[in-house]
């Protein structure tokens, strides 16, 4: 019994920066899906209003840039 739950524990210390990197990762891909369905829904928000203008693209544009997302 205490050989299992040592070779546990072994098996938990090999995969914690495994699951530490993959578990950044995904949050780091969250922020990114929020941030662009913010900007999506501002751009929809404009557009059925009739304000969207090319000056308001370029801005969303920047602000996706800055993030990474070149678009």
């Amino acid at each position: 019994m205490v050989n299992v739950l040592a070779a546990l524990m072994s098996l938990a210390r090999f995969f914690k920066p495994i699951f530490d990197l993959v578990m950044d990762f995904l949050s780091w891909l969250l922020y990114v899906m929020m941030a662009m369905l913010a900007v999506a829904s501002w751009i929809f928000k404009k557009a059925r209003e009739g304000e969207l203008t090319e000056e308001m693209i370029r801005k969303a544009k920047l602000f996706l840039s800055e993030l990474g997302l070149d678009i």
